[in-house]
């Protein structure tokens, strides 16, 4: 797990090597978790999705861009669903941008805690995620955002693993 600093993510690139491969949280999208912790019960989950780039050697994965929330996902203290289509938009446009180089790689979604967990229900939506997705890239990445802390988590053989 990654630490905050006060209750705010670390604003520098974050590194976590897992299979033999680094994968980089860069700092504008620690900056876009930052703004969402949940300090209080005023403020809802916070969701998005995550994009990356990997190099040729599939050695570093670069988590470089995340939606944030958008008017049409339902938010609640301690519950989202990512609805709006906006997400899947800005994917679009930024795949396009990229030529290809950058596309989608995972989810992000906050919690109202320190440190924070899965819940039964966020393994059960990674894993119609996956199913969803299948085939585009070998593992995908899932991030909650803590008040204290940034768990991350991706799928092998099967099973939801914690990793950061």
């Amino acid at each position: 797990m990654m630490s905050t600093n006060k209750g705010f993510v670390l604003s520098v690139p974050k590194v976590i090597t897992f299979n033999n491969t680094n994968i980089r949280i860069e700092k504008n999208v620690l900056d876009l978790f930052s703004k969402y912790e949940q300090h209080s019960k005023l403020n809802n989950e916070a969701c998005g999705i995550l994009m990356c780039s990997i190099d040729k050697d599939f050695k570093n994965v670069y988590i470089n861009h995340a939606t944030s929330p958008q008017p049409k996902d339902i938010r609640k203290y301690m519950y989202f669903f990512l609805k709006d289509k906006n997400h899947q938009k800005e994917l679009n446009m930024i795949y396009e941008k990229s030529k290809g180089t950058v596309f989608l790689c995972g989810t992000w979604h906050t919690h109202p805690e320190d440190v924070p967990i899965a819940s039964k229900l966020d393994i059960e939506e990674w894993e119609k995620f996956i199913k969803g997705n299948a085939g585009t890239i070998e593992h995908f990445y899932f991030v909650i955002v803590g008040r204290k802390e940034i768990s991350i988590y991706t799928y092998v053989d099967k099973k939801v693993v914690l990793i950061s």
